[in-house]
């Protein structure tokens, strides 16, 4: 009998915990993405863009849902979804930056990525200031589309969140001589590098005629 009373209260122990871990972990989940979602309309300034003050306003922003889900405030988590239901992506105030990434996921897909490589104008700020962490840009597109960037150093006099600015491997590439180009290059100039790189496709993001960031892909 004792040996039934003890394999029945562990059992309903092993119940509980795992009812109380999906509970959390969709809670969290449904926090997480209404709190991604309202981001989009959070004020598009450098400063709140990254893992210091914009990753403290989301963390705050995260707890506050998790907080209404779990007391079932359904009132104020129904006014939170109509306004996310409503809210248009091409009308918020990262809609650039969302375009960037879009983009840059397109180019993942594009075939003789070992034989290319990608150019971003340093005046597309758009791209270069996606995070007050300056560095963090120069990773974007290696992460995404596991393509190198020509002449992708950041700047090192530009005001980063992060202070260590020779941290990330850059130093490494400022040690043999390189630097930021504080000049745009020519396509000319662009693939006399890729040639001596060894590479045949240059890829260059820009504007378009109406204004939208697009890529132009050359063979050199």
């Amino acid at each position: 009998m004792l040996k039934r009373i003890i394999f029945f209260s562990f059992f309903l122990i092993l119940i509980f915990f795992a009812i109380k871990n999906i509970l959390q972990v969709t809670i969290q989940f449904q926090a997480s993405n209404i709190t991604i979602n309202q981001s989009f309309n959070n004020q598009n300034t450098i400063s709140k863009k990254g893992t210091h003050e914009g990753g403290e306003t989301y963390l705050n922003n995260l707890r506050h849902n998790m907080y209404l889900i779990s007391r079932l405030k359904i009132n104020e988590i129904y006014q939170i979804y109509i306004n996310l239901k409503n809210s248009n992506i091409e009308n918020s105030n990262f809609y650039k930056e969302y375009e960037i990434i879009n983009l840059i996921y397109e180019l993942s897909k594009l075939p003789n990525k070992k034989h290319s490589m990608v150019y971003i104008r340093n005046d597309l700020d758009e791209f270069w200031d996606i995070s007050c962490d300056s560095h963090l840009a120069s990773f974007i597109v290696p992460a995404i589309a596991n393509i190198s960037m020509i002449r992708g150093l950041p700047n090192l006099e530009k005001k980063s969140c992060f202070g260590h600015k020779l941290e990330y491997g850059h130093f490494l590439y400022y040690n043999n001589g390189n630097s930021f180009e504080t000049n745009i290059l020519e396509k000319k100039y662009l693939c006399k590098i890729l040639k001596d790189q060894g590479m045949k496709f240059l890829i260059y993001l820009d504007y378009d005629f109406q204004g939208k960031i697009t890529y132009f892909r050359y063979r050199c």
